[in-house]
């Protein structure tokens, strides 16, 4: 995708504007490119997303205007051998020259870079892959420079395509069968080959520490229920010594209806109210996550499935489990289930899931702050289909609150809700 940044500013002497951008004169001319006066939250303007092809290609058509006074059609290409264009931070390329030389089209001067031996406009960056690092994407300044110093800079943000797969090599990602009874809780997992990950979970993983995980797998195949978002399989592993300990692996789904991608739309996550010293069940009030949100919602519900398994607290062995639902009864008791029924919260969501789903709505409002890090882009105007820094965003706000049905929307949670656990416990 590309654009321009060609803004105009008004006449003014040497010095700083007002705006915090600095404009140079040249002998009666004031050359200026004005920065988007918010500076922050994408806006949708001056937005630029890398190629899904190999090789990846990036083009920014960066043009300043010349201002003059009284002076008509006046002749600028003394003033282009002057001037040059580039990106701060500097964006990676392997074959090209972004910005090696200004050409003046009338009262425009106008960036070129090399490639494949011939000139283009704009600045123009091709690499084999997609630059290496999340933080590689984001915020730039491309800033227009003379000979006398700084003159100018636009701000931009730079995406990848979410839905490609054109990174660096890297990423665990597998290819099997995945499946999950609902009426016996068995689980079948099978690894048949190595996958190749998309740009999204490539990217996300960087982003999100806890990710970075060698038990946290991107997965395709075959899955039981299409609408099922990641499974965590449980197993032993053998230690050098020949013991055996529990294991299990977190493998997120890339499915047609796939809930974790930047693309799809809005994760519900069930939420629990404490009623009468127990988390309850709230049917009628949900909240809904999109961009690097969903990736994290989903992760932290099966870093709680693993973490329990280990510990031998979910299908816990030589230990009581009254119920049946999988969760170790003094487990449930110390931290605010009933260990008589499989449905603590109300049915039909099981103790094991609810106490996920509890741990994983305290866990992404302590990830609040990572829509900044989500530069992910997916072919829509759909901004409920979209990473949370492209576009015009929906909201200010990262996620919502709304009913089974994603209506009656508010940026404010219910009062109460269980975030953590011990759960409803009085102290």
């Amino acid at each position: 995708m590309t654009g321009s940044i060609s803004a105009e500013g008004s006449s003014v002497e040497c010095g700083a504007a007002g705006s915090g951008a600095f404009v140079c004169a040249f002998g009666g001319l004031v050359v200026q490119v004005q920065p988007d006066p918010l500076g922050v939250r994408a806006i949708g303007e001056n937005e630029y997303v890398w190629s899904g092809t190999t090789p990846a290609e990036l083009e920014i058509n960066a043009a300043a205007k010349v201002h003059t006074w009284g002076w008509d059609g006046p002749d600028t290409a003394w003033l282009a051998s002057e001037v040059c264009f580039s990106t701060d931070p500097e964006i990676p390329t392997d074959y090209t020259k972004p910005g090696i030389q200004t050409v003046a089209r009338g009262s425009l001067l106008v960036a070129q870079s090399l490639v494949d031996e011939n000139l283009q406009d704009g600045l123009v960056y091709r690499s084999k892959y997609l630059p290496p690092k999340n933080s590689d994407f984001g915020k730039k300044k491309v800033l227009f420079e003379s000979k006398q110093g700084k003159v100018d800079y636009a701000d931009v943000e730079v995406f990848y395509p979410a839905e490609a797969a054109n990174h660096p090599p890297g990423g665990q990602g597998c290819r099997g069968r995945f499946e999950y009874d609902l009426r016996s809780g068995l689980i079948a997992c099978e690894f048949d080959a190595p996958a190749v990950v998309l740009n999204w979970f490539y990217y996300y993983v960087q982003a999100y520490p806890a990710a970075q995980n060698p038990d946290v797998w991107y997965a395709v195949g075959t899955v039981r229920t299409q609408e099922m978002s990641a499974l965590t399989c449980h197993g032993y592993a053998q230690r050098p010594d020949g013991t055996r300990y529990r294991k299990s692996i977190v493998y997120i789904f890339d499915t047609p209806t796939n809930y974790v991608s930047p693309c799809s739309g809005p994760l519900p996550v069930p939420l629990f109210r404490c009623v009468n010293g127990r988390p309850t069940f709230l049917p009628n009030r949900w909240m809904y996550v999109r961009g690097i949100h969903k990736f994290i919602g989903v992760l932290e519900h099966e870093l709680v499935h693993k973490q329990m398994y280990e510990n031998n607290q979910l299908y816990p062995e030589g230990a009581a489990d009254a119920d049946g639902d999988g969760v170790l009864g003094e487990w449930e008791q110390q931290n605010g289930f009933d260990s008589r029924t499989a449905y603590t919260t109300g049915y039909p969501i099981p103790d094991a899931e609810a106490v996920a789903y509890i741990i994983q709505y305290g866990k992404l409002l302590a990830a609040w702050g990572y829509w900044e890090r989500d530069w992910a882009s997916c072919p829509t105007t759909d901004c409920e289909r979209q990473g949370l820094q492209r576009g015009v965003p929906c909201s200010p706000f990262p996620w919502f609150f709304g009913d089974m049905n994603g209506q009656n929307r508010s940026a404010d949670p219910p009062s109460n809700l269980a975030n953590s656990l011990p759960a409803c416990l009085e102290p």
